[in-house]
């Protein structure tokens, strides 16, 4: 190395180590120890290998639409109407789901939807 002197021929079996001014000389070498648990157990849970599946991005829930129910609305009232996937990409367009859209032109996906109703004991009737 940069430390070592010209023309110094050392010997296997002793270990030197200079440090600024001091200088450490053994004939046994230094301990290295053993490696800390937990960068062990942080491997396992680095991924190292990138999945590259659709359902990765496509398996998730999305917003579309908060709607209300209201009282006052007839029988046979359309209350919202969507044309998906559109009106879903449309609505979240920085999401993961909708990425997959923009970069696969003729991608098809098994959609599914979800409506969740937050209703009263009084309120009846049927939601198609």
């Amino acid at each position: 190395g940069q430390m070592d002197q010209e023309g110094v021929e050392m010997s296997s079996t002793s270990v030197t180590d200079q440090k600024s001014n001091v200088v450490i000389q053994s004939d046994v070498a230094p301990d290295k120890g053993d490696s800390h648990a937990f960068s062990k157990g942080f491997s396992k849970l680095a991924v190292s290998v990138e999945k590259q599946e659709f359902e990765t991005f496509s398996d998730k829930w999305l917003p579309l639409d908060t709607i209300e129910w209201l009282t006052g609305h007839s029988i046979n009232n359309v209350i919202a109407s969507y044309a998906l996937p559109y009106d879903v990409i449309k609505a979240n367009p920085e999401s993961q789901v909708a990425q997959l859209f923009y970069t696969n032109r003729f991608y098809r996906t098994n959609m599914k939807i979800k409506a969740v109703l937050n209703s009263s004991p009084w309120q009846t009737g049927m939601l198609v």
